[in-house]
């Protein structure tokens, strides 16, 4: 396995990290049972680290808190040689100290590795909730200096200016942003253009979200060509 430092964090973690959304939502990209399927989260789990896996990625709202549960359970034991990422969705610092409180329960652990605002599209409006008194910036930072998490970040699906102004802030350690074939927004070489450069500037390491689309491109086939895509077989 290679291993690259993620950014300031100084932490040295697997270039491929283990996403934890598809083992505790119900039919996220196919059909699937995150309770009925549990040996075959656990295998996938307990592989990944065979082969060197450390990043282990979830969220809250995978699943409604099943996700981080099931993590919880098998990471334990491996607890102090992994590095573990949780996200949060609040609107206040209340409500990501309940949110960091559930997680730390779901997880089994008294500390978060990485805690990042999970965003979807962040918003003008979202940057105002970052930045107000209280706010989820304000709170992210208190459970920080509490030491219940080391690192904080947000998450992002696509480019706004409203990104590129929360790593102006130079508050956050990490970006997660989409990034893939079908969105290469976030980086232009060519241009040398783009939010993961703008955090680059600022030493903030960078997670790709998505990276084969997450079924994105399976469900636009369909639309660009109904023709042909009943040929094409995706699981080849």
């Amino acid at each position: 396995m290679e291993y690259r430092t993620l950014g300031r964090t100084n932490e040295r973690v697997s270039v491929l990290g283990f996403g934890g959304t598809g083992i505790g939502m119900n039919s996220y990209l196919s059909e699937w049972d995150p309770d009925e399927q549990l040996k075959e989260s656990t295998h996938a789990i307990e592989r990944a680290i065979e082969l060197g896996v450390n990043y282990f990625d979830t969220a809250a709202l995978y699943g409604r808190g099943k996700s981080e549960m099931i993590l919880g359970n098998i990471l334990q034991p491996h607890r102090d040689k992994l590095y573990l990422a949780t996200k949060v969705r609040a609107a206040d610092s209340d409500g990501v100290r309940e949110s960091i409180e559930g997680s730390l329960e779901r997880l089994q652990t008294n500390q978060i590795d990485l805690l990042q605002y999970h965003g979807e599209w962040i918003t003008d409006e979202i940057f105002d909730d970052f930045m107000k008194p209280n706010g989820i910036l304000a709170g992210l930072q208190a459970v920080q200096e509490e030491g219940l998490v080391r690192h904080i970040g947000f998450t992002s699906e696509g480019v706004t200016g409203a990104v590129s102004r929360l790593i102006e802030t130079e508050a956050f350690d990490v970006m997660q942003i989409q990034y893939n074939l079908l969105f290469q927004h976030p980086c232009d070489p060519d241009k040398k253009q783009g939010v993961m450069y703008e955090a680059e500037a600022k030493n903030m390491g960078i997670v790709l979200m998505r990276t084969f689309t997450g079924g994105v491109f399976q469900k636009w086939i369909p639309q660009a060509a109904p023709e042909h895509h009943e040929q094409i077989d995706f699981h080849k």
